[in-house]
Order: C-alpha cells, then sequence, then structure tokens
C-alpha cells in the first residue's frame, strides 16, 4: 500500500490508498486517497459549498465483515487526478476517540497485511470509557524530578558532545583545505635497474632467480652462442691458411690441384645465414606449438602447418648448403692456384682479424652481466625463449636513492611548483616522511615528451624526491599530501 508524502501539503496527516468506502447521503463512493484527519472522494455527484458538513459513515473492509463508523465531513476543495477524475475533499468534523483509535488501528493493519485479524478491532469497543479526566495537576515525586533532571542533563551533555564533534570536524576540514592542496597515491621508483638484452636471440640459460642479490658483474643469463662460435671458427681457420700462404717465396702462377679439403675462397651465400636464423626461430615456434598442442589450446591443423614451414626451410637450406659445397670443390680442382702477392695477404690477414675481433665482441654480447649490485626485483624470462633488445627481461633493485612518482589533476598542476614541500606515508615502514616537487609534467618521467603528450591527458604526472636520505621499497604504493603553497593566498 503506497503511502504519498506531499512536502509541501498543510495536511496534519499523510495520505494513503488503502481501500475504504465512504456512503455520502446515501450514495457510496470510492476514496481517492484518505488519512487520519480527512478523506478524498471519487464519483460524488453533488456540489458542495465551502465549508459545508454532512454527515457520512465510513465502511471499512475486513476479510469477513465490515466496520461502519459514523463521521461528520466538512468539504474543503475540489481536485482533478491524473486521470481527469473530479475529487473532492473533506476533513473529518466530527469522530469519536474510540473510532480514531479503529480507524488508525485499520490503517496500520492494512499496511501491514493483517486485516484478517479482526480482535485488536474490536478490544478497542471493549475498553471502558472515562468521561471525567482528571482535574488536579500532577505533582511528580523526588525521584521522578532526580530522573527527569538526570535525563535532562544527559541529553544537554550529548547535545554538547555532538556540537563539539561538529565543531572540531567542520574546523579541521578548514585546517586541512588551508594547509593541503591535493591528496593522491604515489609510486616508489627510480631505484630500479632494467635489464635489456644487447642483441636478439634464443635463451639458452638463466643463472639468477627473484630474490636474489647480485653484484657488478653477476652473470645473469646466456644466449644461445652455436652460430658466432661457428663463424669464430671458420674465420681462426681462414687466417690460419692464409698465414700459412705469405710464406710462399715462388712468385710465378702454376696450376695445381688443391689438396682435398674444399677451397675457402668462395663467397657463403647471404641467404644461408638467414635461413639459419629462420630455420632456429620456427624450430622454436614448433617447439611452442607442440607444448600447446599437448594442452590441448591448438589443433593439430595448425600444429602442421609450422611443420611444414619448417621442413621447406630446412630443406632450401640444405640445397644452398649443397650447392656451396660443390661450387668450393670444383674451385680446389679446376682452378689455377696464383700465389698471393704478400701485401694483399697482409691486408686479408687484417681483415680477418677484425671480423674475429666483431664476432668475438658479438659472442661476448650473448653473456648478460650485472651492471650494478642490488637484488634481483622481477624475472620474466626462460631458457629457450627468443628475446630482443627492446624487452626488459628482468628488473634489479638497487640501493640508489628512490624518488616517488604520482598524477594530480590539470587544475591542481596549475597551481604547482618546483619546491612545494611534501608529506607522504610508507606503509612498510608505518611513518610518515617529507619530500618536495622536483618535476612537474610528462618530462619527469619521459625525456623524450613533447609538447603534445603534456597537454594531451587530463593528470600530470610528478615527481616527488624526500628531504632525508630513505630505503624504500620498490614499487610501493605511498599515500601523498601536497601543501598548498603559501602565496597562493596573496594571489586573492
Amino acid at each position: 500500500m503506497p503511502i504519498i508524502y506531499e512536502p509541501n501539503s498543510k495536511r496534519k496527516a499523510h495520505r494513503v490508498q488503502v481501500p475504504l468506502t465512504v456512503l455520502v447521503e446515501g450514495e457510496r463512493c470510492q476514496t481517492a486517497d484518505w488519512s487520519m484527519t480527512g478523506v478524498g472522494l471519487i464519483g460524488l455527484k453533488r456540489d458542495f459549498r465551502p465549508d459545508e458538513e454532512v454527515q457520512a459513515s465510513l465502511i471499512l473492509p475486513l476479510a469477513e465483515a465490515k466496520i461502519e463508523l459514523p463521521v461528520t465531513l466538512h468539504f474543503k476543495n475540489e481536485r482533478k487526478s491524473v486521470n481527469g477524475e473530479k475529487i473532492k475533499g473533506f476533513a473529518f468534523a466530527h469522530i469519536s476517540e474510540r473510532n480514531k483509535k479503529v480507524l488508525k488501528e485499520f490503517l496500520e493493519q492494512a499496511i501491514e497485511g493483517k486485516l484478517d485479524h479482526t480482535d485488536t478491532l474490536l478490544d478497542i469497543y471493549r475498553e471502558p470509557v472515562i468521561n471525567s479526566p482528571l482535574q488536579a495537576p500532577v505533582v511528580l515525586a523526588d525521584e521522578e524530578h532526580e530522573k527527569l533532571k538526570k535525563s535532562f542533563h544527559r541529553r544537554s551533555m550529548l547535545f554538547l558532545v555532538s556540537a563539539l564533534l561538529l565543531f572540531l570536524t567542520v574546523g579541521g576540514t578548514i585546517f586541512y583545505n588551508m594547509r593541503y592542496l591535493h591528496e593522491t597515491v604515489g609510486t616508489v621508483t627510480g631505484n630500479v635497474l632494467p635489464i635489456h638484452a644487447p642483441v636478439a636471440g634464443k635463451v639458452a640459460k638463466v643463472t639468477v632467480k627473484e630474490g636474489q642479490s647480485v653484484t657488478p658483474g653477476t652473470l645473469l643469463f646466456l644466449l644461445d652462442d652455436t652460430l658466432i662460435r661457428q663463424k669464430i671458427a671458420s674465420l681462426q681457420a681462414r687466417l690460419e691458411e692464409v698465414q700459412k700462404a705469405i710464406t710462399l717465396t715462388q712468385p710465378n702462377e702454376r696450376t695445381v690441384s688443391q689438396p682435398s679439403h674444399l677451397s675457402p675462397d668462395v663467397p657463403m651465400p647471404a641467404e644461408i645465414p638467414l635461413l639459419r636464423e629462420k630455420l632456429m626461430q620456427q624450430e622454436q615456434a614448433l617447439a611452442d606449438a607442440k607444448v600447446l598442442f599437448q594442452k590441448h589450446l591448438i589443433d593439430n591443423t595448425a600444429l602442421q602447418a609450422l611443420q611444414d614451414q619448417r621442413d621447406k626451410t630446412s630443406a632450401k637450406l640444405q640445397t644452398l648448403l649443397q650447392r656451396y659445397h660443390l661450387a668450393r670443390q670444383r674451385l680446389s680442382v679446376s682452378l689455377p692456384v696464383k700465389k698471393p702477392d704478400p701485401t694483399r695477404l697482409l691486408g686479408t690477414i687484417t681483415n680477418l682479424k677484425l671480423k674475429i675481433a666483431d664476432a668475438k665482441r658479438d659472442l661476448e654480447n650473448r653473456r648478460i652481466y650485472s651492471p650494478a649490485g642490488g637484488q634481483i626485483y622481477a624475472l620474466n624470462i626462460k631458457p629457450g625463449e627468443w628475446i630482443t633488445p627492446s624487452r626488459a627481461v628482468m628488473a634489479i633493485q638497487t640501493p640508489a636513492r628512490p624518488f616517488i612518482l604520482c598524477q594530480v589533476p590539470s587544475q591542481v598542476a596549475s597551481d604547482l611548483k618546483i619546491g612545494i614541500p611534501v608529506e607522504f606515508y610508507s606503509p612498510s615502514l608505518q611513518q610518515k616522511f617529507k619530500g618536495t616537487v622536483k618535476a612537474i609534467g610528462e618530462l619527469a618521467i619521459n625525456p623524450s615528451a613533447t609538447p603534445e603528450s603534456e597537454i594531451a591527458y587530463n593528470m600530470v604526472p610528478i615527481k616527488i624526491e624526500p628531504t632525508n636520505p630513505l630505503t624504500l621499497p620498490l614499487n610501493e604504493r605511498v599515500k601523498v599530501w601536497i601543501h598548498r603553497p603559501l602565496d597562493l593566498f596573496s594571489s586573492f
């Protein structure tokens, strides 16, 4: 049963839409709404003068009976409902106190859905009626007077405490808003060192684990260097042959049969190293696909497609290698051998030594060492995985002095300047510390930031540096309070 609330209404009670029948001059009317002080009737055809009184009866429908209450209605106004029906409003001019109790009990039972409980309504009529109220004033005893006095003092103290709390809350809010410009959450950083591989390759071995302490020069991981070692061995063999050839003293050209080994004078096609690198990547992709196939994450068609690609690349590489070996064998048998010019051989030796040095540097680049001391904070690498130089594979927490990065709205950033005091709270240390704003804007975290990136977002990054040297856990979230600049009030 809905209750209609009218904040601006002058009625003394809220209206309800509980079903109620009103009998007015022999005419039955349904109520649009009613309350304990009046009723609105629908379908009443006769017109009434303002303040006209009419005798009526209120018929209360119960589960298996009905109760009729005599009442005098006082006409007040006429209005229209949402459906356009005319509703005549009456106030209860004369209704006995007992009938008022019955009407109130009926209303409460109707709202609670207990109209089948008629005993409580009938009990009201069984109550004795006191016709003569007390004429003498009521005098309280001393005990009752003390209780009232204590109750008054208790309520007074409660009111005073509430007022004091309200005053402290308002005062604290005003003080907070005057002292602090903005509150946010920042991240501890600056003491992290990301590790990248200098060259692309397949991980052969990882020699550290998360949480392990490392020193400068500690070996972190190895990349596969099989091809580099083969290249160094080939260059060393060629260098030895050239060094032996420089000892020849006969200047004339002669045709001889080369030794049974292959001639190194035929250049290797550039496609062979590329195919070898491609075959290595396809082997890795096929191995990963087999793991996914065993876990039922891919079907046999996808696995077979990767295997076919690997087989085609392998066949093409074998064909090129066979052609290359045949060309070297033909050259060793049929071509004339001329004693090389010593000056030219010395240049070849120098070139080979440079290539060997480059290959050794490339070999060394496949051994990645820790550039600083610290602790392995994160490790995202495993043997057999293919990595590139652009990917950070691990992070080392160093003892470097950390700083805090956070973001503030652009409107707040417009009131900031370098050197503004800041307070921040560390959950791990359970302590509050002081700091200052050291940088404002995208350049605080990205040296390659552009003017367009500085205005592209509503949030502006700022860099905060602790006043005193601290050791804070890497990536810890800290609460940050930025002080309000003192000269900000002078601008108003």
